[in-house]
């Protein structure tokens, strides 16, 4: 129920008037009530949830790292067991033995949250000075995270932090590594083309409550039961392993999948252990010298506070890109997002979502997608959930819960920060055991064991009762049209179809327009045109419509820019 699986050999089996396809995709268009002359990023149509080359590339990945993960297997025992963890486990963790260790080490990495953090606005996102993803109204107006390789070719705003448009630096990264050419961006692609990139998230290895809100307020959390066929897990952060891969006497050992990742573990580790360059401006004071051991304390000791040894410090986590494309609401285990903004250097970082017009959107985005909502106020703050937004199974929310949340419901923002940090602290005091959440831990594994094992049953965690947290989901009834004119299934305002024989037809009888926009008007800077299905559009298919569509010049693309 995940794939896209339509094929033309179906458009001669249904003879239905082309019309009344026509006057639907014209309706959906009309409901959307959003144009490319509003916003560059606008898009009626998503993209697959993952085509052709991104499953192949899948596979190609899951027998190596299945290989490769057990060859690694007994480097990360005698690991388990040498003086650089042991030294550094605590004491109640030292009768454990290195299988026991591994044992545990297996089942936590295997269930830490995927963050994808993200601009909670428009504000946060100037704030941050990363340019390079969308902020939440776009995701989800537009009903999916975008890609950088989307964004570049929709002409959105990829600045580097140092100024000059991206022409989408990570090039290199895959280039280096191995991925295949359709992994990164080029302002003169096809959008089916872009379709075809990963987009880039992160483990949450030090279990913080929040996510690395350095790259947005906003956290959405991936679903792994939705997403398992798309995940490739990285040894760090593709930049910085990029750029300091070299100075450790590990060679890069590939890619690996959320089931097979031992042999990513060495040259993690070696990576984690290299003195911060100088342009990081943080001291050495905590350098060199990580350890599993670090991770371990935090994971299996009470009160033991998020480590930051080594470059846990920053970028702390394994990547973990999605080959393919996160739909929202349909690839979203819940929401996560913080109550107070945040005083920096630069001033007062807008992150904050309680009582905000954002906050209030978003909440009533999760609440009608069926998708539960995490409130957070710092690494190791308490996380509690919203009973207004609900969709926790099992009944534990009460009226009485929502309405003395929502009686605190208020702008804070003529608050400082501190002040709003203080308002959290009341809330998380008050807040009763059942509405107080926690991550998967090796200590409660019992407490959702069988609700693992139903395909329907999405685990997020337990609460303050050491029950399990999770919600139900259904299986998509209807189908939409894509931005590639594929068909796929979708409970989505945008899934006009009845059946996959219908969608397919829509999808033939719909006209293709060219969308393009001048360099002047375009974030990268280059001028940018590509094509997507439009009920009013010049061209009978995307293949006529691509032949006229792009820009006659090539623009300068693949410059390596670090961001």
């Amino acid at each position: 129920w995940l794939k896209s699986s339509w094929t033309n050999s179906l458009l001669g089996e249904f003879p239905f008037a082309s019309a009344v396809f026509a006057f639907m995709l014209v309706l959906l268009a009309c409901a959307l009530a959003v144009t490319v002359a509003d916003d560059p990023l606008y898009q009626a149509y998503r993209p697959p949830r993952q085509t052709p080359t991104q499953a192949a590339v899948i596979e190609n990945i899951t027998a190596f790292a299945r290989r490769r993960s057990d060859e690694a297997k007994l480097w990360v025992l005698q690991y388990l067991g040498s003086e650089a963890v042991r030294s550094r486990l605590h004491e109640s963790l030292q009768t454990l033995t290195d299988d026991e260790l591994l044992e545990r080490f297996t089942w936590e990495f295997e269930r830490l949250p995927i963050f994808h953090n993200a601009p909670s606005s428009q504000l946060d996102l100037n704030e941050s000075g990363i340019h390079d993803d969308s902020d939440v109204d776009v995701s989800v107006r537009d009903g999916y995270l975008q890609n950088p390789c989307i964004r570049e070719v929709l002409g959105g705003n990829e600045m580097s932090m140092f100024g000059p448009p991206m022409n989408y630096g990570y090039t290199r990264f895959f280039e280096i590594m191995g991925m295949p050419k359709t992994s990164f961006a080029d302002p003169n692609w096809p959008l089916r083309q872009a379709d075809e990139c990963f987009i880039f998230n992160a483990n949450n290895l030090r279990k913080t409550s929040l996510g690395n809100v350095f790259y947005g307020a906003m956290t959405w959390v991936l679903n792994p039961k939705v997403l398992e066929n798309t995940l490739i897990v990285e040894v760090w952060d593709a930049g910085n392993t990029y750029l300091f891969g070299g100075a450790t006497n590990v060679s890069f050992p590939g890619f690996g999948t959320r089931r097979d990742w031992y042999h990513l573990v060495q040259m993690h580790e070696a990576l984690f252990n290299l003195p911060y360059p100088d342009w990081f401006n943080v001291p050495n004071a905590t350098c060199c010298n990580y350890s599993l051991a670090d991770l371990f304390n935090r994971w299996w000791v009470p009160d033991t506070p998020p480590p930051i040894s080594g470059m846990l410090l920053t970028n702390p986590y394994y990547e973990i890109m999605v080959a393919g494309n996160v739909w929202l609401p349909e690839d979203l285990l819940y929401g996560l997002v913080k109550f107070s903004d945040v005083d920096s250097y630069t001033g007062v970082r807008h992150m904050g979502q309680w009582g905000s017009v954002a906050g209030s959107k978003l909440r009533a985005f999760l609440k009608e997608s069926g998708r539960p909502l995490i409130w957070a106020d710092a690494d190791d703050s308490e996380m509690l959930i919203d009973p207004t937004v609900g969709h926790i199974a099992g009944g534990r929310i009460t009226a009485a819960d929502i309405v003395a949340w929502e009686a605190l419901w208020e702008s804070i923002a003529d608050l400082t920060p501190v002040e709003q940090a203080l308002r959290f602290s009341w809330l998380a005091a008050s807040a009763p055991p059942h509405l107080k959440f926690h991550y998967p831990s090796w200590a409660t594994r019992s407490a959702c064991a069988q609700e693992e094992l139903d395909p329907l049953k999405m685990v997020m965690g337990t609460d303050g009762n050491g029950d399990c947290v999770y919600w139900d989901a259904s299986r998509p009834e209807q189908w939409e049209v894509l931005n590639d004119g594929s068909c796929e299934a979708s409970d989505s305002s945008r899934a006009q179809f009845s059946s996959l024989a219908d969608c397919v037809v829509a999808s033939s009888q719909t006209k293709w327009g060219c969308v393009r926009l001048p360099a002047s008007e375009s974030g990268t800077h280059v001028d940018i045109a590509y094509c997507v299905p439009n009920p009013t559009g010049n061209h009978s298919s995307m293949g006529i419509c691509e032949a006229s569509c792009f820009p006659s010049t090539t623009p300068e693309s693949h410059v390596s820019v670090f961001v």
